[in-house]
């Protein structure tokens, strides 16, 4: 009975470190954000009915929009409470994006 009891014991200290170090590699940094950030942030930019309007551009815009967020804030509640910044992110992709667009080749 004693031994079993030392392997639950095992078997939770395991369990808590595998947890810590999972939650320390998911913590986002500037530049560096962690994949739960990116796909939350992802995810609400293509819910966005607002951005339908740029048809096949929609995902360029998404992929600058979240690189330069990600370059900017530590982490996506940082973002968020950053409208202004967030507002010439989305001017400068969208400005990006169309130009890149209308560009024609010979």
């Amino acid at each position: 009975m004693k031994n079993l009891k030392l392997v639950a014991v095992g078997i939770i200290m395991l369990v808590t470190a595998i947890g810590i170090y999972q939650e320390k590699n998911n913590e986002s940094k500037k530049g560096n954000w962690s994949e739960t950030d990116k796909k939350e942030l992802q995810k609400k930019l293509y819910e966005s009915e607002d951005l339908s309007s740029l048809g096949d551009n929609k995902s360029k815009f998404i992929e600058c929009c979240i690189s330069k967020i990600e370059a900017n804030y530590s982490s996506l509640d940082e973002a968020n409470q950053d409208e202004e910044i967030g507002k010439k992110i989305a001017h400068d992709c969208y400005d990006e994006v169309m130009n890149e667009a209308q560009v024609e080749y010979p």
